[in-house]
């Protein structure tokens, strides 16, 4: 398989403002990842199905939990619930404190990441983020 595919990041958020962030963010830190926008989870369940169809899994899917069509949680519910996508890791980045999402974190053991309101902490966030990729 191609280096290059273990570098996808499917990024659901309908803020384009932090979905900009956080590729800026990314793409100064880690050139050779690649961020795939949508701008909610319906959105996001499309492009993973078009990325899996060319035989392409993401490395990563990142969720914000405040989306209009398909919310984080409906949308992870939906990837985890589907055999050829539940071993994908996914990460919820929200603005959200964590504890709101215990439930998830404990279902479906995915790190729930709060959002950064200053550019400074983006990139330790982002380091969690990536640490997530490598566990597939």
């Amino acid at each position: 398989m191609n280096k290059e595919i273990h570098k996808i990041i499917l990024y659901a958020d309908d803020d384009p403002d932090d979905r900009e962030l956080l590729t800026a963010t990314l793409q100064e830190l880690h050139p050779d990842y690649k961020i795939i926008p949508a701008g909610n989870g319906k959105e996001a369940i499309k492009k993973l199905k078009e990325l899996m169809a060319k035989n392409i899994k993401p490395c990563l899917i990142v969720l914000d939990m405040n989306m209009p069509m398909l919310n984080g949680k409906e949308t992870l519910e939906i990837i985890k619930s589907n055999p050829d996508w539940s071993g994908l890791p996914v990460a919820i980045f929200t603005t959200a404190s964590s504890k709101m999402y215990k439930d998830l974190m404990e279902k479906y053991g995915i790190p729930v990441i709060t959002k950064p309101a200053k550019f400074k902490t983006m990139v330790n966030e982002v380091a969690q983020l990536l640490s997530c990729c490598s566990r597939c």
